[in-house]
């Protein structure tokens, strides 16, 4: 089964995706498989996004006018 974690706030979203196996919880979390987090206070031009995929991590300024195409990205 896989877990989508969304925390949406005024200046920043973030969101995880996880995935669990097998027919009971794990004792520990499990890592991610997708982590993402835009921040608009970073810069007044631009909010930053930051993916990381299976470890892979990547860094895009997104158009402060496009917090919706940035929300978008993350998914």
């Amino acid at each position: 089964m896989k877990i989508l974690v969304w925390n949406a706030g005024s200046s920043s979203q973030k969101s995880c995706l996880y995935e669990i196996t097998g027919k009971n919880l794990p004792i520990e979390p499990p890592k991610p498989i997708l982590e993402a987090a835009i921040d608009w206070t970073a810069n007044h031009d631009y909010g930053l996004i930051k993916i990381a995929v299976n470890g892979v991590e990547k860094e895009v300024r997104m158009n402060s006018g496009k917090r919706q195409s940035g929300i978008s990205k993350m998914l």
